[in-house]
């Protein structure tokens, strides 16, 4: 996932995939420098009771698909 899909995913609350389980939404997109300077990104996303969150790799999340379209077309 890149950035610029956190960002839509966050602002639509979009379902997210993760390890093989569905997630409610992104909660929070988290940004660290590491040693070497580089900056990395982990996801906070909340699970489907809404009571727990599970910090994820930017890399390994997606958008979970859902069978019915957009906009009603």
């Amino acid at each position: 996932m890149e950035l610029a899909d956190v960002k839509s995913a966050m602002r639509d609350r979009a379902p997210v995939m993760y390890d093989g389980v569905r997630y409610e939404y992104i909660r929070a997109c988290i940004m660290r420098l590491s040693e070497k300077g580089a900056f990395t990104y982990s996801l906070e996303l909340l699970d489907r009771s809404l009571s727990a969150v599970v910090i994820a790799p930017i890399e390994e999340v997606e958008v979970h698909i859902l069978n019915a379209k957009k906009g009603g077309v």
